[in-house]
């Protein structure tokens, strides 16, 4: 009696990490459809591979122009978009600085995203599920690279990949 090939796909379906390896190293391998500029429609053909699915946190500061301009934290967002920046920009400086902040700790105290409880941790996710400005920043990065300031209607963000 033999299981043959089957046998050693499901002993690594049942192994969560190496199902997820198996998977981002397929991703990786795989070129991603090329990136449209929206406003001029211009495509990205000669862009580099980038993965299809990939870990993220962010930290994100809300202002009184972002899509929900409200968290359970705060209640409702009453500051500009220039104080917004300005927060942001100090959370930046402590990430970038000589101290290097941690970013988990940070998300966890002043990200307006439901994620801050996990660190800002967005677990894993393909393209196409984050709006668009974010995902391309997101998938740009290297694994533990962090971003700098990226806008999207939900406010300003930092985004660290993680995976």
């Amino acid at each position: 009696l033999s299981f043959g090939r089957c046998s050693r796909r499901y002993i690594f379906r049942n192994d969560r990490e190496a199902a997820v390896n198996e998977l981002r190293a397929r991703a990786a391998q795989e070129r991603p459809p090329p990136a449209v500029d929206v406003q001029s429609g211009d495509t990205a053909a000669d862009e580099p591979d980038l993965p299809k699915i990939i870990r993220a946190r962010h930290l994100l500061v809300k202002h009184r122009e972002s899509k929900n301009p409200s968290t359970k934290r705060k209640g409702e967002i009453t500051i500009t978009k220039e104080q917004a920046r300005s927060e942001i920009l100090q959370y930046l400086e402590q990430l970038r600085g000589p101290e290097k902040a941690d970013f988990g700790e940070l998300a966890t105290r002043y990200s307006d995203c439901s994620s801050a409880k996990k660190g800002g941790d967005l677990g894993d996710f393909p393209r196409g599920k984050m709006q668009p400005v974010f995902e391309d920043a997101a998938f740009r990065l290297a694994v533990n690279e962090i971003s700098d300031v990226v806008e999207t209607e939900s406010g300003l963000h930092i985004i660290q990949r993680t995976g």
